[in-house]
């Protein structure tokens, strides 16, 4: 049960860890781990954590949906979604 203990360093509930892949990706702008991340894991888990190299931060997506979420309150939008695309590392908005 080694993705249980992954989805607990990070306070992710463990139905939300793929446990057929075994794997937790973080994207991070240098494409490297930070320690403190690794000083939260056992050592054992180490290798089931694998650093993908973004173009945008998480604070810089969240920025552009507190954008759009201001468009949308302006323009009275009633129909909104939003999504991450996490191979793109990008916002995807859906407006009608």
């Amino acid at each position: 049960m080694q993705w249980q203990s992954l989805a607990k360093a990070f306070n992710i509930p463990a139905n939300k860890v793929d446990p057929m892949s075994n794997r937790m990706y973080i994207n991070t702008l240098p494409g490297e781990i930070l320690p403190d991340i690794l000083a939260h894991i056992s050592p054992d888990n180490h290798n089931l954590i694998q650093a993908v190299k973004v173009n945008y931060s998480l604070s810089t997506l969240n920025k552009v949906k507190n954008e759009l979420d201001e468009v949308i309150k302006q323009h009275d939008i009633s129909f909104y979604a939003f999504d991450i695309d996490i191979e793109h590392n990008n916002m995807i908005a859906i407006i009608a």
